[in-house]
């Protein structure tokens, strides 16, 4: 089984990519590993974590019945959100990446 890995923002471009990535992930049988990233720092405080995962939340709710196999990784990791999609891609093998710009 691959993997498609997808870049998530909670915008419409977030959005737009992460309904392609599952549409990608059932045509190649493959898992989807969707990967939102922050940098942290003091703009990261506790309101902005909590408000982070409740958007997670929504996103792991709506993939429940999309009919793929995924995984959902919220990074607070001093990255650039690139650095951390390709390195999430690297270790999963992925065979596709899937970002919204």
């Amino acid at each position: 089984m691959g993997t498609v890995v997808v870049g998530y923002v909670p915008k419409p471009e977030g959005e737009a990519a992460l309904a392609r990535a599952v549409e990608e992930a059932r045509l190649r049988d493959a898992k989807l590993v969707v990967v939102n990233s922050h940098r942290g720092g003091t703009d990261f405080d506790a309101d902005a974590s909590t408000q982070a995962e409740r958007e997670m939340n929504g996103v792991r709710k709506q993939l429940e019945g999309a009919g793929v196999e995924y995984d959902v990784r919220q990074l607070v990791r001093g990255f650039e959100p690139a650095e951390d999609l390709i390195s999430i891609a690297e270790a999963n093998d992925a065979e596709l990446i899937v970002i919204g710009l």
